[in-house]
């Protein structure tokens, strides 16, 4: 039965969708786009719209793979390279200058528990591993493996399905000893654990959690900052993989909604990504706190871009070691 037989049209998946409760368009809404892939009007900015962030699917009550379908219409339905280009020139100047990390943790020689390190944390953000393996309670038991790559959430954004078939394909190897899998950006996470089994690869997606849910269920939070001037905002992809929800345990006041980036989004739709996150910026005139935090690539990279001017990191960064 096809996707569009089992949807009844009530509408739940919109009042979940991040970008339809945003615009109020239908061609902006899960089901928008699965009526445009039946009537064959598809164009790639029908999908590239799409955040994948699954919270229509956690939705639907009729049980509709939404997830399944809108990665194969975004593979179907390709970003155009001249964007890619021009979304890549963008990036590039916010990398870290510091491009040894796996070299670097090359040191640790573990055999239990891995570091997915995600292009985040190789190149935005790779003081944040380093703060996450100086608070490992574990620490002999990590290891980096060397042959990692990217999780290919880009790719299936892109809509190259042969690129993210390799880094499949490239990461099932590097991690096929391992018994768990730790990361810090939650979109690696969903990645991992719930578009790898669409492409078979349910072995990486057993092994893989989310690395502060690692920490808190072994180890423990102690802040190097005053808790309640931390705002964390709660990635998309970390609030629906229905995960343990630790950071509402913290003491700390925090926003689960999205940011309104979610990879190339934010810069193919500047508008609506602006109207996403308004909701965002409201909650944080509300709370005017000194420390903003997330704990996903996309997000960051967002809010950095958002408060040039504001201390904003993974929120592991705040933590301090006992």
């Amino acid at each position: 039965m096809k996707p569009t037989d089992l949807c009844a049209r009530c509408g739940k998946c919109l009042v979940a969708c991040p970008v339809f409760r945003a615009t109020r368009r239908e061609t902006f809404s899960p089901r928008g786009r699965l009526l445009a892939l039946e009537e064959g009007r598809a164009s790639f900015r029908f999908f590239a719209s799409c955040l994948l962030c699954g919270a229509c699917e956690r939705a639907c009550p009729n049980n509709v793979p939404l997830l399944e379908t809108l990665v194969q219409a975004k593979l179907s339905h390709p970003i155009p390279t001249k964007y890619l280009l021009a979304l890549a020139d963008k990036l590039r100047p916010l990398a870290s200058e510091s491009f040894s990390l796996k070299k670097e943790l090359a040191f640790l020689n573990g055999k239990k528990v891995a570091i997915f390190l995600g292009c985040g944390g190789e190149f935005f953000y790779p003081q944040a591993i380093k703060k996450l393996v100086s608070l490992s309670p574990a620490p002999t038991d990590l290891f980096v493996p060397q042959e990692q790559t990217c999780c290919g959430l880009p790719f299936i954004a892109a809509g190259d399905e042969k690129t993210f078939k390799k880094q499949v394909e490239r990461n099932l190897k590097a991690f096929e000893k391992v018994d768990i899998i730790i990361t810090l950006c939650a979109s690696c996470l969903f990645t991992l654990k719930k578009i790898y089994p669409l492409m078979g690869a349910y072995e990486i997606a057993e092994k893989a959690f989310d690395a502060m849910a690692y920490l808190a269920l072994n180890r423990g939070f102690n802040f190097n900052v005053p808790k309640e001037e931390i705002f964390f905002q709660v990635p998309c992809h970390l609030k629906h993989l229905e995960t343990y929800p630790w950071w509402r345990e913290l003491g700390i006041t925090y926003y689960e909604g999205c940011c309104g980036q979610a990879g190339a989004f934010g810069y193919l739709f500047p508008q609506e990504a602006e109207q996403i996150r308004r909701s965002l910026f409201k909650e944080m005139e509300k709370n005017k706190p000194y420390y903003l935090a997330t704990a996903c690539t996309s997000c960051l990279l967002a809010l950095k871009k958002a408060y040039p001017n504001f201390p904003v990191k993974m929120l592991v960064e705040y933590l301090k070691e006992k």
